[in-house]
């Protein structure tokens, strides 16, 4: 299990839909948190990764990160981040076909991804206080 498993209850975060979380594990309370603590646990790392793919304007990283999240998102009942995420994605792919010129594109579906993923990050750090 995830080192943060149990020190915060993440399934009372605004942003977690607990009855999708339930439906995605065919009502498995304790595999839905599991997945949910996994997901807050290596949350930092992903979002470091996709931070540097964006400010070096390398969307195929930044594709491939959007993508992995928006995987694991598929699993965690966390439904904006998750529509956030896919909007990411399809800026990145947007922008790679287009060479260069949407990164207005990339920077409008950008912002709403990093929004939800630093109030989680924020939920959790004051929770751990």
């Amino acid at each position: 299990m995830a080192q943060t498993a149990e020190i915060v209850d993440v399934t009372q975060y605004p942003g977690v839909d607990w009855n999708l979380c339930l439906e995605l594990t065919a009502d498995n309370e304790a595999l839905a948190k599991d997945l949910l603590n996994m997901f807050v646990a290596s949350l930092p790392a992903d979002f470091s990764l996709l931070e540097t793919a964006y400010a070096d304007h390398d969307y195929a990283a930044l594709k491939d990160q959007a993508h992995k999240l928006h995987g694991a998102l598929c699993y965690c009942g966390i439904p904006k981040m998750k529509t956030a995420m896919i909007g990411l994605e399809k800026a990145c792919i947007a922008a790679q076909n287009d060479r260069g010129a949407p990164s207005q594109l990339v920077t409008e579906a950008y912002l709403p991804v990093k929004k939800e993923i630093e109030n989680l990050l924020n939920y959790v750090s004051c929770s751990n206080q």
